[in-house]
C-alpha cells in the first residue's frame, strides 16, 4: 500500500496541474512522496528536456539577449527577493522569475513588464510568459501559467488575466485566461483537496505511466493486486460500476458472465477484447489496446545505429551522429555498416538494407539520423516501422519503462544496462517475438 513519506506536504507548483491531468496519484506523490523513490528519466524525455532548455536559450538571446536574470540560489526567499526588486525596479524583462510561499511556488521563464501604475504595490504591472518547445499549446500549459498569474496577483495586488505564450510550433501568442477559468478553478480546488489528504488515490493504469517518475511504486502494486486498470479498454468510470458488481481485479472480471457485461454497457467487441486481454494476463502476455495485422512482423529486419557520444550531442543541442549500423542478415545473423564522416558530410553503403526488408528502429534516434543518412546518400526507405512507437501506443503492460533495457528486463525478469550495439539488436528482437505472441 502505498504512504505518505512526508508529513508535511510540499508546496504547490505549476506541474501539479499536468500532474492531476495525468493521474491524481502523481499529484499526490509530488505532495507526499519520497524523491528518493523517483525513477529517471527514460531517454527520449531527457530528449525533450535538453530540446526545450536548449529552445529557451534561443528564445532569450534572440528575443531578451539584455534581460535581468534571477539567480538559480538555494535560498528560496533571497530568490523571491531579488525577483521582486527588479520588479520595484520596473526592469522591463526578468527572466527566471520566482515567487515562493509555504504553500506554493512558481518558477516563471520571463515576466515583462506592461506598464507603470500606482495600483500595483510594485509601482508596476508585470505580466507573465512562457517559453514551450511544442508544437502547440496544451491546457496543461496554460493552467500552470494561470497559477504563476495568480502567485503574481499576490505580489503586485494587480492581475493581467492573459499570458504571453512563445511556441515553437506556432511562435508568439497572447492567450487570455478567461477562457479557462472554469478548468483552472476545479482543478486548483481538487489539487487544494489533495494536499490536505495524507491518503493518496487509488493508481491505475494509463498511457502516461511509462514515463512517469513515481512508476516504480505504481507498477508493482497494479501487478500484485491484479488491478482491473490492466486490462486495456477498462476506464476509471467503468471501474466505479464494475465494483459495484464485485469486480475489483481482472481475475474476478473473468467470472462475470458476457450478458452481465453487455447491461452493464460494453458493446461485444469490447467484450471480446477484455476476453483476448484476460487470457493474455493468465498466459503472461501483453495485452494489446489494438489487434494487430498477423503480419505486422513479416519480413522484418531489425536495424541499430551506434551513437558513441549521444549524450554530450544530446546536451549540446547537436543532432546526433551515427558511427555504424548493426542489421539482421537473411541467415539470422548481425552484420554491420561503417559511417564514414567527412567533415560534416557523412556517407555509408547502404544498399544492404533496400533488398525490400522491413526496417525495424527502437526510437525516433536511430530512426531520424538514420533516414538523415539516407537522404544526404540518395537512398530512399519506404517499409519500415518504429517499435517503439508500436510498444507506447498498442502494449498495455505495467512495465516500469518502455527503455530497451527497461522493457527487455521486464520480458526477461533481469536487469539489463549499457547494451552494446549486438546486444541491442537481439533485444528488439525479443520485444518482438514478445509482442507475436499476443497476435
Amino acid at each position: 500500500m502505498i504512504k505518505p513519506y512526508l508529513y508535511f506536504p510540499k508546496p504547490t507548483a505549476g506541474h501539479h496541474f499536468s500532474d492531476y491531468l495525468t493521474c491524481p496519484l502523481r499529484a499526490w506523490l509530488h505532495y507526499y512522496g519520497n524523491p528518493k523513490d523517483q525513477v529517471d528519466d527514460p531517454a527520449y524525455l531527457k530528449a525533450l528536456f535538453h530540446e526545450g532548455l536548449n529552445y529557451e536559450r534561443e528564445i532569450y538571446a534572440e528575443y531578451y539577449p539584455d534581460a535581468f536574470k534571477v539567480p538559480a540560489i538555494k535560498d528560496k526567499a533571497k530568490r523571491e527577493e531579488i525577483t521582486i526588486d527588479a520588479m520595484r525596479d520596473g526592469i522591463p524583462i526578468i527572466l527566471q522569475g520566482y515567487l515562493y510561499g509555504e504553500d506554493n511556488v512558481g518558477v516563471l521563464d520571463f515576466l515583462e513588464l506592461i506598464c507603470e501604475t500606482q495600483k500595483s504595490s510594485t509601482g508596476f504591472l508585470y505580466r507573465v510568459g512562457e517559453i514551450k518547445s511544442s508544437a502547440r499549446l496544451y491546457t496543461s500549459q496554460i493552467l500552470q501559467a494561470y497559477w504563476y498569474t495568480e502567485l503574481l496577483l499576490k505580489v503586485q495586488n494587480c492581475k493581467i488575466n492573459e499570458v504571453n505564450f512563445i511556441t515553437k510550433g506556432q511562435g508568439q501568442q497572447i492567450i487570455q485566461l478567461d477562457n479557462f477559468d472554469n478548468e483552472f478553478f476545479l482543478i486548483k480546488q481538487a489539487l487544494f483537496a489533495l494536499r490536505e489528504s495524507h491518503s493518496p488515490p487509488e493508481p491505475y493504469l494509463v498511457q502516461n505511466c511509462k514515463s512517469c517518475h513515481w512508476r516504480g511504486i505504481c507498477m508493482k502494486e497494479l501487478i500484485e493486486s491484479k488491478h482491473i486498470s490492466l486490462i486495456p479498454g477498462i476506464s476509471k468510470t467503468r471501474a466505479k460500476i464494475l465494483k459495484t458488481l464485485g469486480v475489483h481485479n481482472w481475475k474476478d472480471l473473468s467470472k462475470v458472465p458476457n450478458k452481465l457485461l453487455k447491461e452493464t454497457g460494453f458493446l461485444p467487441y469490447e467484450i471480446k477484447q477484455i476476453q483476448h486481454s484476460i487470457k493474455c494476463l493468465e498466459n503472461n502476455k501483453p495485452p494489446l489496446h489494438y489487434p494487430l495485422k498477423n503480419d505486422v512482423f513479416n519480413r522484418s529486419c531489425v536495424t541499430v545505429l551506434e551513437f558513441p557520444h549521444l549524450a554530450a550531442q544530446r546536451e549540446a543541442g547537436l543532432l546526433p551522429t551515427p558511427t555504424k549500423i548493426y542489421y539482421e542478415t537473411d541467415r539470422n545473423k548481425i552484420a554491420v555498416i561503417n559511417i564514414i564522416k567527412d567533415g560534416e558530410k557523412l556517407t555509408a553503403d547502404l544498399s544492404p538494407l533496400t533488398n525490400g526488408q522491413k526496417l525495424v528502429f527502437y526510437g525516433s534516434t536511430d530512426s531520424g539520423a538514420f533516414f538523415r543518412l539516407g537522404r544526404e546518400n540518395g537512398y530512399k526507405f519506404r517499409n519500415y516501422f518504429d517499435l517503439f512507437d508500436l510498444v507506447d501506443k498498442f502494449v498495455h503492460v505495467p512495465t516500469p519503462g518502455i527503455e530497451l533495457d527497461v522493457l527487455l528486463g521486464y520480458i526477461t525478469n533481469a536487469h539489463y544496462d549499457n547494451l552494446t550495439s549486438e546486444e541491442r539488436v537481439r533485444a528488439i528482437r525479443e520485444v518482438i517475438h514478445w509482442i507475436s505472441r499476443s497476435i
